[in-house]
Protein backbone atom coordinates (compact mmCIF):
# COMPACT_ATOMS: atom_id res chain seq x y z
CA UNK A 1 0.00 0.00 0.00
CA UNK A 2 1.15 3.70 -1.10
CA UNK A 3 0.68 6.95 0.52
CA UNK A 4 -2.43 7.61 -2.07
CA UNK A 5 -3.86 4.58 -1.49
CA UNK A 6 -4.10 4.67 1.80
CA UNK A 7 -5.50 8.42 0.89
CA UNK A 8 -8.25 7.36 -0.91
CA UNK A 9 -8.92 4.45 1.59
CA UNK A 10 -9.41 6.86 4.40
CA UNK A 11 -11.29 8.93 2.60
CA UNK A 12 -13.86 6.26 1.77
CA UNK A 13 -13.90 5.31 5.52
CA UNK A 14 -14.63 8.53 6.71
CA UNK A 15 -16.78 10.61 4.09
CA UNK A 16 -19.91 12.17 5.92
CA UNK A 17 -21.21 14.09 2.91
CA UNK A 18 -17.82 14.47 0.59
CA UNK A 19 -14.03 13.67 0.77
CA UNK A 20 -11.12 15.43 -1.00
CA UNK A 21 -7.76 13.66 -1.09
CA UNK A 22 -4.11 14.48 -2.14
CA UNK A 23 -5.23 17.88 -3.59
CA UNK A 24 -4.17 21.28 -3.92
CA UNK A 25 -4.79 24.31 -2.31
CA UNK A 26 -4.18 28.03 -2.57
CA UNK A 27 -2.61 29.81 -0.02
CA UNK A 28 -2.66 27.08 2.64
CA UNK A 29 -2.00 23.64 3.52
CA UNK A 30 -2.54 20.08 1.02
CA UNK A 31 -4.66 17.70 2.81
CA UNK A 32 -4.11 14.64 2.50
CA UNK A 33 -8.03 13.77 3.16
CA UNK A 34 -10.36 17.01 3.84
CA UNK A 35 -14.26 15.76 4.95
CA UNK A 36 -16.93 17.66 4.73
CA UNK A 37 -20.05 17.05 6.27
CA UNK A 38 -23.44 18.75 5.79
CA UNK A 39 -23.04 21.20 8.61
CA UNK A 40 -20.21 22.90 7.80
CA UNK A 41 -17.41 20.89 9.86
CA UNK A 42 -14.43 19.32 8.47
CA UNK A 43 -12.04 16.78 9.11
CA UNK A 44 -8.40 16.88 8.45
CA UNK A 45 -6.38 13.63 7.87
CA UNK A 46 -2.65 13.83 7.63
CA UNK A 47 -1.83 10.33 6.31
CA UNK A 48 1.59 9.02 7.07
CA UNK A 49 3.73 6.31 6.20
CA UNK A 50 6.61 6.35 7.78
CA UNK A 51 7.81 7.54 11.34
CA UNK A 52 10.18 9.89 9.47
CA UNK A 53 7.38 11.27 8.25
CA UNK A 54 5.97 11.92 10.97
CA UNK A 55 8.72 14.01 12.58
CA UNK A 56 9.00 16.08 9.66
CA UNK A 57 5.17 16.94 9.79
CA UNK A 58 6.15 19.50 12.90
CA UNK A 59 8.54 21.73 10.43
CA UNK A 60 5.87 21.93 7.79
CA UNK A 61 5.18 25.56 7.00
CA UNK A 62 1.35 25.32 7.48
CA UNK A 63 1.88 23.47 11.24
CA UNK A 64 4.71 26.60 12.47
CA UNK A 65 1.86 29.34 12.96
CA UNK A 66 3.04 31.34 10.05
CA UNK A 67 0.26 29.79 7.28
CA UNK A 68 -2.48 31.71 6.39
CA UNK A 69 -5.52 28.54 6.75
CA UNK A 70 -5.03 26.23 9.02
CA UNK A 71 -7.83 22.86 7.66
CA UNK A 72 -10.14 20.61 9.70
CA UNK A 73 -12.45 21.67 12.86
CA UNK A 74 -11.10 18.59 13.94
CA UNK A 75 -7.42 17.10 12.65
CA UNK A 76 -6.03 13.18 12.85
CA UNK A 77 -3.07 11.52 11.90
CA UNK A 78 -3.63 8.35 10.24
CA UNK A 79 -0.90 6.27 10.78
CA UNK A 80 0.19 2.99 8.55
CA UNK A 81 1.25 0.56 11.59
CA UNK A 82 1.16 2.09 15.30
CA UNK A 83 4.28 3.69 14.99
CA UNK A 84 2.77 7.18 16.40
CA UNK A 85 2.31 7.03 20.08
CA UNK A 86 -0.54 8.92 21.61
CA UNK A 87 2.02 11.22 23.84
CA UNK A 88 3.74 12.56 20.62
CA UNK A 89 0.94 14.07 19.17
CA UNK A 90 0.49 17.97 18.44
CA UNK A 91 -1.80 19.45 20.96
CA UNK A 92 -5.45 18.81 20.22
CA UNK A 93 -4.95 16.13 17.49
CA UNK A 94 -6.54 12.76 16.95
CA UNK A 95 -5.22 9.57 15.57
CA UNK A 96 -5.74 6.54 13.78
CA UNK A 97 -3.70 3.49 13.13
CA UNK A 98 -4.27 1.30 10.10
CA UNK A 99 -3.13 -2.31 10.78
CA UNK A 100 -4.04 -5.19 8.60
CA UNK A 101 -6.74 -3.22 6.22
CA UNK A 102 -8.80 -2.01 9.36
CA UNK A 103 -9.06 1.43 11.00
CA UNK A 104 -8.43 1.87 14.82
CA UNK A 105 -8.96 5.04 16.61
CA UNK A 106 -6.32 5.41 19.18
CA UNK A 107 -7.31 9.30 20.59
CA UNK A 108 -10.05 11.49 19.59
CA UNK A 109 -9.44 15.14 18.22
CA UNK A 110 -10.22 17.77 19.93
CA UNK A 111 -12.41 20.66 18.18
CA UNK A 112 -10.26 23.41 16.95
CA UNK A 113 -12.71 25.60 15.61
CA UNK A 114 -15.79 26.91 17.58
CA UNK A 115 -16.60 29.59 15.11
CA UNK A 116 -20.12 30.98 14.00
CA UNK A 117 -21.58 28.48 11.61
CA UNK A 118 -22.03 30.86 8.45
CA UNK A 119 -18.11 32.02 9.28
CA UNK A 120 -17.70 28.28 8.79
CA UNK A 121 -19.90 28.01 5.65
CA UNK A 122 -17.89 30.69 4.11
CA UNK A 123 -14.37 29.04 5.10
CA UNK A 124 -15.53 25.91 3.28
CA UNK A 125 -17.34 27.04 0.38
CA UNK A 126 -13.86 29.10 0.23
CA UNK A 127 -12.04 25.65 0.32
CA UNK A 128 -14.28 23.63 -2.05
CA UNK A 129 -14.13 26.32 -5.00
CA UNK A 130 -10.31 26.70 -4.37
CA UNK A 131 -10.59 22.89 -4.90
CA UNK A 132 -12.95 22.78 -7.94
CA UNK A 133 -10.44 25.20 -9.57
CA UNK A 134 -7.47 23.26 -9.24
CA UNK A 135 -7.94 19.65 -9.21
CA UNK A 136 -11.50 17.96 -10.32
CA UNK A 137 -10.28 14.61 -8.97
CA UNK A 138 -9.55 12.70 -5.52
CA UNK A 139 -13.86 13.00 -4.98
CA UNK A 140 -15.29 10.65 -2.54
CA UNK A 141 -19.36 11.05 -2.12
CA UNK A 142 -21.02 9.29 0.26
CA UNK A 143 -23.60 6.61 -0.83
CA UNK A 144 -26.61 8.61 0.19
CA UNK A 145 -25.45 11.83 -1.71
CA UNK A 146 -24.61 9.83 -4.69
CA UNK A 147 -28.29 8.28 -4.52
CA UNK A 148 -29.56 11.72 -3.96
CA UNK A 149 -27.83 12.35 -7.25
CA UNK A 150 -29.22 10.09 -9.20
CA UNK A 151 -32.58 10.13 -8.20
CA UNK A 152 -32.47 14.01 -9.16
CA UNK A 153 -31.39 12.86 -12.46
CA UNK A 154 -34.24 10.69 -13.47
CA UNK A 155 -36.66 13.34 -12.19
CA UNK A 156 -35.22 15.53 -15.14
Amino acid sequence: MNHTDLCKRTAERFVKTMAIYESTMLACEKPDVLNFDSSGNTELYEIKMSRSDFLADKSKYCRNGRSPGKLGDRRYFVCYGDFIKPEELPEGWGLYHFVKGKFYKIVESDRFYEDDLSLRHRRNTELLVNFIITEKTNIVFAKRVLENRERFRRKK
